[in-house]
């Protein structure tokens, strides 16, 4: 199966199983004016034939992209992303419909499908913050609740009249507690953020304990998972992943600390473990526990990649495996092209690990056109081996995939498609795609200059925005 290519009857059709909405975007984006020799991605796609089912989302004229999915039972997932220019949440159905959204006009971070069991059955908790004078740094942080039927029951905002406070990720401790972490700063200082947050009997929202870990400076928390022991004599085991909130990340950092549970009254640095990239900055994009390994996922400036000619640095992913003692199992920097290629989540299949994002993606100075595709990485779970590379998409445009879950002997993914012109529209893509059988084995990369005009790109990450 080929990529969508958009026409007026596959538009007809698109909005009788998509819901598509009003075009309404902020900007106002327009159509791509002509272009009487497209730009050609030298990278061709080589595994359009493993997409078994796909859909679009989202009106053609304006902005909308899936950035985050959670499984939510065997009707579809919970989402996070774009949809006609505005920040939403919502539903998606098995086939990639849109089945609920609602607009939230925040940064909106992580989403958590609620149990069938807890007090507010099949619901959503989701989290994120607010930038409030637009200096480009969070003041306000956010968790919301929405019912199965995706009305909006609670708020509960997170701040502080002497310093500015927000939240980045959620983690489920069990039907009726979660913890979130983020960060704190005041004029002289920076640290992460440690919360607990409580569903109560009657399905609503308490927040219960709060910790800023002032032993650690100038970063805030990214990402949380938990020890999957779970509360253990009155602690709480999470991991987490920082980020500095001045400077660059000059390697990816994970935390693993201990905290007084359920009080919250102090907390212990177990280990902090930096895994180095390829280049002077890196970004975190992916936790996840699977049995007793703990894989991250994320992307790197190249230094052994010719250089844009803008300057600067192209990306490739960065993978790594750690132990729960902190130990480095094995860590990747991943190129699929000589241009720039980035991880954005990682998913663990019985014995195997696929990491996946977006490759071999720039923009072309001149025209603005921005090339690239959603790529799916097979690494081999005890050494980190690239055993096959997958890419998805169109070679006169791009696409990317932001996050996705196996099922059913699929992976899902969703992300972004028909992105042609940097700054103008560009729609959201969910498919099921098909990583069973064999594949062949990774090209040699040999890295060459890119053609003059070939630059990094703006493709719209989400997960970037972690201050």
């Amino acid at each position: 199966m080929t990529p969508i290519k958009t026409t007026a009857v596959g538009l007809l059709a698109l909005s009788l199983a998509v819901m598509a909405l009003a075009s309404c975007s902020k900007d106002s984006p327009t159509e791509p004016g002509a272009k009487s020799t497209p730009a050609v991605n030298p990278v061709k796609p080589n595994a359009n034939a493993r997409i078994q089912m796909q859909s679009l989302i989202g009106n053609q004229a304006s902005w909308s992209s899936i950035y985050e999915m959670r499984p939510a039972g065997p009707s579809g997932c919970g989402f996070r992303g774009w949809l006609d220019g505005h920040g939403v949440i919502g539903g998606l159905g098995a086939s990639g419909n849109v089945q609920w959204y609602t607009r939230l006009p925040y940064t909106l971070r992580q989403v958590v499908p609620l149990s069938a069991t807890c007090s507010a059955p099949n619901g959503m908790l989701v989290v994120g913050k607010h930038d409030t004078d637009g200096d480009g740094a969070s003041e306000l942080g956010y968790a919301w609740l929405f019912t199965s039927s995706g009305s909006m029951a609670q708020t509960e905002l997170f701040s502080s009249d002497s310093s500015d406070v927000w939240v980045n990720g959620v983690a489920v401790i069990s039907d009726s507690a979660f913890v979130v972490v983020g960060g704190e700063r005041t004029a002289a200082r920076a640290n992460p953020l440690v919360a607990t947050i409580a569903l109560t009997d009657d399905g609503r929202l308490a927040k219960r304990s709060c910790l800023v870990l002032t032993t650690m400076s100038n970063c805030m928390f990214t990402d949380v998972v938990l020890d999957p022991a779970g509360p253990s004599g009155g602690a709480l085991t999470l991991i987490a992943a920082s980020s500095v909130d001045i400077g660059t990340n000059g390697a990816i950092k994970v935390h693993r600390v201990t905290v007084e549970y359920p009080g919250l009254t102090s907390a212990t640095l177990d280990w902090s473990r930096e895994i180095a990239g390829a280049g002077p900055s890196c970004a975190t994009t992916d936790l996840l526990i699977s049995g007793d390994r703990l894989y991250v996922s994320g992307d790197t400036d190249d230094a052994a990649k010719s250089p844009p000619s803008s300057g600067g640095y192209w990306r490739s992913g960065l993978a790594a495996r750690l132990t729960f003692a902190g130990d480095l199992v094995w860590s990747s920097v991943v190129r699929l092209s000589d241009r720039s290629d980035r991880f954005d989540f990682v998913v663990p299949v019985h014995d195997e690990v696929y990491f996946m994002g977006d490759g071999a993606s720039f923009m072309k100075s001149n025209t603005k056109e921005i090339l690239g595709y959603g790529w799916i990485a097979k690494l081999a779970p005890a050494t980190g081996e690239l055993l096959a590379n997958l890419t998805f998409g169109d070679d006169t445009y791009a696409s990317g995939f932001n996050s996705g879950f196996y099922d059913g002997g699929k992976m899902y993914c969703g992300g972004t498609t028909h992105y042609e012109i940097s700054g103008e529209s560009y729609q959201g893509w969910f498919c099921g795609i098909d990583v069973s059988g064999t594949m062949a084995s990774p090209a040699p990369l040999d890295s060459k200059p890119a053609a003059i005009g070939d630059r990094i790109g703006d493709f719209r990450r989400a997960r970037d925005e972690v201050r």
